[in-house]
């Protein structure tokens, strides 16, 4: 009997509409049954805004059901888990001159305008459908929100971990999403989000992977070192996610990492220029940085006769390093920094 009367409603209020009885539609936003209340909705957000504007029926017919009432019926739609909803709901509420509040509701109401910059100053009470955002299937969304989170700051952090311990199947959107949840991890820069950064070392996802290693290095704790060293050690012929290790082993300086990067280089193929170019430069900076002995100084600069003899064509700092090596000069501790041809750009801390 319900779903009888669901479809006679229905059927009825798109009658009402195709025939102009645009009140009849309205008064059905206070309809008992989600689905007509839907179906009203979806109607609303398709008419000309002149139709619903002050003074006409249908903004009449608002007022007599009472108009908060009315807008209440169309807000729970907002936080529906479909984006067509919340976005069809959302052009409603604008067609009917709503004004969002600074609250959850206002915050779901801009994400799904596509209008995402708002939700900053919202600040913690958008984290939720910034989240739900961040996981969606609009990329320019997905991309605004992390934007939004990380200038939220840490009141995310908590949030965004809970994103990048997914594990099992999951669409591209959500894979992205997961990616970005970790770069806003770094960039937010919360020590809490290390353990489970470290963790997502070891997700499926290759993207995911690349996101935590960047968002490792902008963290600079010492703690990720060791998984790091693991995951390049085990990285196969996988070129990328090489160079974004190895970027990070050098600018975090710690003594562990020139074993491994000496073993690494020592691995390349003569077609390897860039992440040639990387290993060098990251045991230049390590030499140069790093708490180093004698003997991890050593080991480095001992490399200086292989990089020759095998013709690397370095192009980044590390052919300044080794080539000062060769030819017996002094090496600056102060080397200044420079611009270089490796493709460090996305790695970049």
């Amino acid at each position: 009997m319900k779903t009888l009367r669901r479809l006679f409603q229905i059927h009825a209020m798109r009658l009402f509409a195709r025939f102009g009885n645009m009140q009849r539609v309205v008064a059905s936003l206070a309809d008992p049954d989600s689905s007509v209340r839907w179906e009203a909705v979806t109607i609303l957000a398709m008419l000309p805004d002149e139709v619903l504007r002050a003074g006409t029926a249908v903004s009449a017919s608002l007022q007599n059901i009472g108009s908060a009432q009315g807008i209440e019926s169309i807000t729970t739609f907002l936080e529906d888990q479909d984006e067509t909803v919340r976005r069809t709901a959302a052009w409603a509420l604008r067609k009917l001159g709503w004004h969002p509040s600074q609250n959850t509701l206002g915050a779901a109401y801009w994400i799904a305008m596509r209008e995402v910059n708002p939700c900053v100053a919202i600040g913690t009470p958008a984290i939720k459908p910034l989240i739900q955002a961040l996981i969606g299937n609009d990329s320019e969304v997905r991309q605004a929100a992390a934007v939004a989170l990380q200038k939220i700051g840490s009141a995310a952090t908590d949030d965004l971990i809970v994103i990048i311990q997914h594990r099992g199947p999951a669409t591209y959107g959500h894979w992205d999403g997961i990616a970005l949840a970790a770069s806003s991890l770094g960039t937010i820069g919360d020590a809490r989000a290390v353990e489970p950064l470290i963790a997502a070392l070891a997700n499926d996802n290759r993207e995911v992977r690349i996101s935590a290693i960047g968002a490792l290095g902008k963290l600079g704790d010492p703690r990720a070192v060791g998984a790091l060293v693991a995951l390049l050690e085990n990285a196969g012929r996988d070129g990328e996610l090489r160079i974004a290790i190895t970027v990070v082993l050098g600018k975090l300086g710690d003594p562990r990492a020139v074993y491994p990067l000496i073993a690494a280089l020592k691995r390349t193929y003569e077609s390897e220029r860039y992440l040639q170019d990387a290993l060098a430069n990251a045991l230049r900076k390590l030499y140069r940085r790093g708490q180093l002995g004698h003997r991890e100084k050593q080991a480095i600069i001992s490399l200086k006769g292989f990089v020759l003899q095998r013709g690397f064509n370095l192009h980044s700092e590390g052919a300044h390093f080794f080539t000062e090596c060769a030819s017996g000069g002094t090496i600056y501790e102060d080397f200044p920094e420079s611009h270089s041809d490796v493709p460090e750009r996305r790695f970049e801390l």
